[in-house]
């Protein structure tokens, strides 16, 4: 057992494995601990490769119930290309543990958003700039 995993479900840490990883890095294993232990937001500074995306979302992904209906996770993120990136490392995830990862920028394909509406499920991946432009 990785230290760190007993604040991971079992379908992340199955996850985990398969991705490779070993150990944890230092702030993946604190946001592990303290998401575990309160209900509060936290923020994670790091920096660069160290870990951060994974930080947030074992955690979040092991308390999820994504068999329940509508979006059960929203990540707002200013750029398209930071959500283009994680939309890809979100959908490793939803593979692994069957949940459906939408994006939603101005560049993403209409007809996945029009999915989305019309079947809320899962993570929704949008902009700042896109939800304001739902209530213009």
């Amino acid at each position: 057992m990785r230290d760190g995993d007993q604040y991971l479900s079992v379908p992340v840490q199955e996850f985990a494995t398969e991705k490779g990883f070993t150990q944890y890095t230092p702030i993946q294993k604190l946001a592990f601990k303290y998401s575990d232990e309160t209900e509060n937001d936290l923020i994670l500074m790091a920096e660069t490769g160290a870990g951060k995306t994974e930080a947030a979302t074992f955690p979040i992904c092991s308390k999820v119930d994504f068999s329940k209906p509508g979006v059960r996770v929203l990540y707002i993120s200013p750029y398209c290309s930071l959500i283009n990136d994680q939309t890809e490392r979100f959908e490793e995830m939803g593979s692994f543990l069957d949940f459906r990862v939408t994006k939603w920028h101005r560049d993403a394909k209409q007809s996945l958003k029009n999915s989305l509406v019309r079947n809320p499920e899962g993570v929704l991946l949008i902009t700042p700039e896109s939800i304001e432009a739902m209530f213009q």
